[in-house]
């Protein structure tokens, strides 16, 4: 199967990162900002708040749990800073979404 390389693009997935928010001056912010700090972006980590509610899910769990729902994924690389990080992360494996939910967040993050 598939492992994907920074299922939580690089800790944006964690819903960390606001649209308005300020960034820490770093290069890895800078990179962050340039990637995943659009609207498709935003959206995505809001849609995945909003179904986080509905499972009882943190973002970074939402995020985890969708990679691990597509079928070819068989394992996904959480690269946690502290204990507490890989405590939330861990707990997206145990995350199930609905197919529509699936569907919902693909659709919202295909290319454009």
């Amino acid at each position: 199967g598939v492992i994907p390389y920074s299922p939580l693009a690089a800790g944006f997935l964690t819903g960390k990162y606001q649209r308005d928010g300020a960034l820490p001056q770093s290069d890895r912010a800078q990179r962050i900002q340039d990637r995943y700090m659009n609207d498709q972006g935003f959206s995505a980590v809001e849609k995945l708040a909003e179904l986080g509610q509905k499972y009882d899910a943190t973002v970074a769990q939402m995020a985890i749990g969708w990679i691990l729902a597509n079928p070819v994924v068989s394992s996904a690389i959480i690269g946690a800073n502290t204990v507490a990080q890989l405590r939330d992360t861990w707990g997206g494996a145990d995350v199930q979404l609905s197919a529509d939910d699936k569907k919902t967040l693909d659709e919202i993050t295909a290319w454009q």
